[in-house]
């Protein structure tokens, strides 16, 4: 969003800086802290990047029945996810059983119905399918959010090139 400020080869690029996690606010947390999230909330540059865990049944209507709201699920394989969230909230919660992580098949549902229903406002991608095709799926989420590539930064890669360039740098060992 932010790709004119800081251009991927940019010395303070934030993602050469920071977690990715840093750069984008979760929603959930923003509003767990009352005025003050809705104080930082309302200091972000438009459009905002925020993220969210919450359910699509469960976004405010200010974001799912706003036609210049966009929104992006990411869906992994869900043995993965599975996997991956149980390891998570263990950390938390150690005696946690596997059992109690779920149910998640009405969150991606969410997520998939309403972007067959709004193309144009939700974007449904999966994450291996990133994994496999960066390229391609930066391209297509910059086309989405409303900042495609310029034909120069096509030409020269200087936008999904450098994004995946950043991406690398964020791995331990390069």
């Amino acid at each position: 969003m932010a790709r004119s400020a800081y251009p991927p080869a940019h010395a303070e690029h934030p993602l050469l800086r920071l977690n990715p996690h840093d750069c984008v606010p979760f929603m959930e947390m923003l509003f767990a802290d009352g005025t003050s999230g809705r104080c930082k909330m309302d200091a972000m540059p438009s459009p905002r990047l925020m993220a969210t865990h919450m359910p699509h049944a469960l976004l405010p209507a200010s974001i799912s029945d706003n036609p210049d709201c966009k929104t992006i699920y990411i869906c992994r394989e869900p043995k993965d996810m599975l996997v991956s969230m149980w390891q998570f909230t263990r950390r938390s919660n150690p005696n946690r059983a596997f059992s109690d992580v779920g149910p998640i098949w009405d969150h991606v549902l969410g997520y998939w119905n309403a972007s067959k229903e709004s193309p144009e406002r939700v974007l449904f991608l999966r994450y291996e399918e990133i994994l496999r095709d960066p390229v391609e799926n930066v391209k297509k989420l910059a086309r989405f959010v409303g900042q495609p590539f310029s034909p120069a930064e096509e030409q020269g890669h200087q936008g999904h090139r450098g994004a995946l360039q950043l991406r690398q740098a964020e791995r331990p060992g390069g």
